[in-house]
């Protein structure tokens, strides 16, 4: 049975008004092999909340990772692909060593170099990173395979088109959208279940929205989002919390503590107490 990208009654009814169709996405293309450092050079390469992204002809295409080669005799397997610029793939830029190491993908398969034998194993259906996994929680797929018809899946929903989408694959007006959501559960934290309630005008803006499945920022299933104040949406993955450790995150994260400091510990709010400890002597 197909279901629609939104369900809940407030954001369908706006949408239906709206009479949006989705634009379809032109230029597709299947990308066998790009070495991503020479891309990112170039300024082609975004990493996003929900992938990497490489652009052709001012299309951003979502792929994967994979390393030109590796010592597969020795380890006596293959290494893993990776989906987001996770905890690995930054520690391999801090020492050094990433540059040069990897080509960008979006196919079901891929050709990897042993580097003690010289011979190419084509066709290599890799596993996802562990690291991947935890930064975005993914639970759909774990193979490059996977990732591919996943990626089939989401270009296909989107010819068919129910919602236009902007350069970034949110919908167009998303502020508006993620708004009618946060009505529709009347401002409360799905995490913690402070009462966002009780916020009047711009305190409302310590409510916001989260895509559960994060490379899926089209899907607004509701069981694809989640009304989370920042403090706990600032602690969702390593990704998160980087985002909102540093700027206007933090700084808005540190206002809402600080106003409803009382609420979040009657709420039971899992990160209060950890958060307080970092941040209390700033």
């Amino acid at each position: 049975m197909k279901q629609s990208i939104y369900e809940f009654g407030h954001l369908k009814s706006y949408l239906t008004n709206k009479n949006y169709v989705l634009k379809k996405r032109k230029n597709f293309v299947v990308i066998e092999k790009k070495d991503f450092t020479s891309e990112e050079k170039k300024g082609n390469i975004f990493y996003e909340e929900n992938g990497i992204y490489l652009e052709i002809n001012g299309v951003k295409h979502l792929g994967y990772l994979s390393m030109k080669n590796y010592d597969i005799t020795g380890l006596n397997k293959f290494p893993r692909f990776h989906t987001v610029e996770c905890i690995t793939i930054k520690q391999f830029k801090e020492n050094g060593s990433f540059d040069k190491k990897y080509d960008f993908y979006n196919t079901k398969n891929v050709d990897i170099l042993d580097r003690q034998t010289n011979v190419i194993h084509r066709g290599i259906d890799l596993e996802l990173c562990y690291n991947c996994v935890k930064q975005t929680k993914n639970q759909i797929y774990t193979t490059t395979t996977g990732f591919h018809e996943e990626l089939i899946k989401y270009n296909l929903k989107l010819d068919k088109g129910e919602i236009k989408l902007d350069s970034s694959n949110r919908p167009l007006d998303w502020n508006r959208m993620a708004k009618l959501y946060k009505i529709y559960k009347n401002y409360q934290c799905e995490n913690c279940t402070f009462n966002g309630s009780i916020l009047k005008g711009t305190d409302k803006r310590f409510i916001e929205v989260d895509h559960i499945i994060a490379w899926e920022l089209w899907n607004l299933n509701e069981n694809n989002l989640k009304c989370l104040c920042v403090l706990c949406h600032g602690q969702k993955d390593p990704f998160h919390q980087e985002k909102y450790s540093k700027g206007t995150n933090l700084k808005k994260v540190k206002e809402f503590v600080k106003k409803f400091k009382k609420e979040l510990v009657e709420c039971g709010n899992p990160y209060l107490n950890t958060w307080l400890l970092k941040y209390s002597e700033e």
